[in-house]
């Protein structure tokens, strides 16, 4: 008899035991902390238009296998008493659900279609609220929602409710890249070109002149003369014919030649300044 309430107060206690860890495990609250991407706010990457691009998620502390959700939500601090997911965050913008692995680690790959995260800009889809960059222009005049450009991403395991392992990252949506203009301006440039002396010698090759005379002819007549020689008592008279004369200079030739010379010029060394007016590029 007493070995049955003996067993009995054994199964008794084991039995409380195990309600005790089991209410224990119930009670435990995991605390999440999105860790990529970093920065706040992160800077979502974009396309030229200023359309927002898909980036990875990853977040870590929550329960092992646990189904992790993210989202996109407005600017109001979740702290706000009154703060619901289901009122400023869309849910509409959360892509499929991830399990967390072993380590409580849950990952929104940008490559993955089925779990990448891409933000959105503008009206939320469930026209909530608005999400816009730093300079885009206001949107709330013309569809009377909020507008708010410190949206934030939320990670927990319940789209709809608050959790205990919810964290958030604020993010900054991109603008449409602005057309830019650079304009460079060149400097005045001053060269300056220095010409070395230069010299020039010319030699002028030796030269030969020849000068030839010709032959010429000189005739020269004598008048005939007439002596008279009065011996006396006789007088004599001689007349002497008249003569001719002819002397013909044989003809010369008369070389000279001229040594050769040599010219020397130097031409003094020149600087030549080209200044080059400022030019602006644009």
């Amino acid at each position: 008899m007493l070995s049955m309430r003996s067993r009995s107060r054994r199964v008794a206690v084991v039995a409380a035991g195990a309600a005790v860890c089991l209410v224990g495990l119930a009670g435990m609250a995991f605390a999440s902390t999105i860790t990529q991407p970093s920065g706040s706010p992160f800077v979502v990457p974009g396309d030229a238009s200023g359309n927002p691009t898909a980036f990875t998620v990853v977040a870590t502390g929550f329960a092992p296998n646990a189904l992790v959700n993210v989202e996109q939500c407005d600017g109001v601090d979740h702290t706000v008493s009154g703060w619901n997911p289901t009122t400023h965050c869309d849910l509409g913008s959360s892509p499929a659900p991830v399990l967390a692995d072993g380590a409580g680690t849950a990952t929104f790959s940008a490559s993955d279609n089925n779990h990448a995260f891409t933000p959105f800009k503008g009206e939320s889809p469930q026209s909530l609220f608005n999400c816009l960059s730093p300079n885009d222009p206001a949107l709330s005049p013309s569809n009377g929602l909020t507008d708010y450009r410190n949206c934030q991403i939320r990670v927990s395991t319940n789209n709809t409710a608050v959790t205990a392992d919810q964290s958030f990252l604020t993010i900054q949506l991109p603008d449409k890249t602005q057309a830019t203009t650079t304009t460079t301006t060149v400097a005045p440039t001053t060269t300056t070109t220095t010409v070395a002396p230069t010299t020039t010698t010319t030699t002028v090759a030796p030269t030969t002149t020849t000068t030839t005379v010709a032959p010429t002819t000189t005739t020269t007549t004598v008048a005939p003369t007439t002596t008279t020689t009065t011996v006396a008592p006789t007088t004599t008279t001689t007349t002497v014919a008249p003569t001719t004369t002819t002397t013909t200079v044989a003809p010369t030739t008369t070389t000279t030649t001229v040594a050769p010379t040599t010219t020397t010029t130097t031409v003094a060394p020149t600087t030549t300044t080209t200044t080059l007016a400022p030019t602006t590029t644009t």
